[in-house]
């Protein structure tokens, strides 16, 4: 066995097994906490709480093993349980398609949201020097517990500061939305290297995306990628939603949230799946790189 504390490539426990886990979760801020225990009393384990890419709608409603990601870490429970969608390979395909848009190792990565802490694990394991900023102190926690060689930064992006030039990569994962678009393309091209790299995957208005496409080039990046992951993406909310109701009284307990809350919630999670049918929000991938000067 090895010393090093980056050698975590063992079998991950369930919700179930660790009682510590459930703790955890819970104390995520609204609503992650909701769509974390959600989505662990669902399938017994929880690794990620962003939107998952189907390939098949069945994968949404029904297990299907074609497709799977060639890197995903997928717990055996999630790969061999007897019903429901195949959310845990969807989150790990979305996090190949953004992961696959890197440089190579050893570049320097800032993830802006970490969530649970399975893309900054995944990015030290493979040789980045990653590093996290989230404002939410129980991910800081959690992230420091389990990954401690992992630089996190417990504040907000705003109002962080980094040496200019200092990345080659500022990352988010459905993180940006919370943040104002010109902060986040103009604090990120000044901590970017020249040739260094933005991407985002995220959920965007549709009215919305020609304006930061607009606003990236006026800073001075170049477009490298742009993906429009709608379809594969939107089932994802289809998901939460079945889950969050079919577990709703111990979710209510264990957080203790009144049931007007939850429906608040639920209802405005199907206001969003109303809003990607009738093509009002699209679920996209960004990839930009910083020019040089002229």
């Amino acid at each position: 066995m090895s010393d090093d504390p980056r050698d975590e490539t063992g079998p991950s426990k369930t919700v179930e097994e660790d009682a510590s886990d459930w703790a955890s979760l819970a104390n995520l801020d609204f609503p992650l906490n909701v769509y974390a225990l959600a989505l662990g009393l669902g399938q017994g384990y929880v690794e990620a709480l962003h939107y998952g890419l189907f390939e098949t709608p069945s994968e949404a409603g029904a297990p299907s093993q074609a497709g799977a990601p060639s890197h995903a870490e997928v717990p055996e429970q999630v790969l061999h349980r007897d019903s429901g969608p195949d959310l845990a390979l969807a989150q790990a395909r979305a996090t190949d398609r953004l992961l696959a848009q890197l440089p190579p190792a050893p570049a320097r990565v800032l993830e802006v949201g970490i969530g649970l802490g399975k893309t900054l694990r995944r990015l030290s394991l493979e040789g980045y020097r990653v590093e996290g900023i989230t404002p939410d102190s129980h991910q800081v926690a959690m992230a420091r517990h389990t990954l401690p060689h992992v630089p996190v930064e417990e504040g907000r992006f705003e109002c962080a500061s980094r040496p200019p030039g200092s990345l080659d990569v500022v990352l988010f994962q459905e993180s940006a939305q919370y943040i104002d678009r010109e902060v986040v393309l103009a604090r990120s091209f000044e901590w970017l290297c020249v040739g260094g790299l933005l991407i985002i995957m995220d959920e965007v208005p549709s009215a919305e995306v020609p304006e930061w496409r607009a606003s990236s080039e006026r800073l001075g990046y170049r477009e490298r990628a742009f993906v429009d992951y709608t379809a594969e993406a939107a089932p994802s909310v289809d998901v939460l939603v079945r889950s969050i109701e079919t577990h709703r009284a111990e979710i209510e307990s264990r957080l203790g949230l009144s049931p007007v809350r939850l429906y608040e919630l639920v209802a405005e999670l199907k206001r969003r799946r109303a809003a990607y049918r009738l093509g009002r929000h699209r679920y996209v991938l960004f990839h930009w790189e910083k020019k040089g000067p002229k």
